[in-house]
């Protein structure tokens, strides 16, 4: 089978749920694969599947964006 690359927008407001919530259980499930890759885009790592540090990551994306640097 022959693998497909996608591009998918996504919103600002998703990416600290997408990264800390994503599923890690299944290493095929899309929307695992979205959270890490996301995760590694941004130099999140170390928020991923965290859902306590939600709070972190979207402070970390509103200070970048303050900076424009998202």
């Amino acid at each position: 089978m022959q693998s497909v690359r996608i591009a998918i927008d996504i919103d600002t407001k998703d990416i600290p749920n997408l990264v800390c919530n994503g599923e890690q259980e299944d290493k095929f499930a899309y929307e695992s694969i979205i959270s890490k890759t996301l995760a590694e885009a941004l130099g999140l790592q170390e928020f991923l599947h965290c859902p306590e540090r939600v709070n972190e990551v979207r402070r970390i994306i509103w200070e970048k964006d303050q900076r424009s640097e998202f």
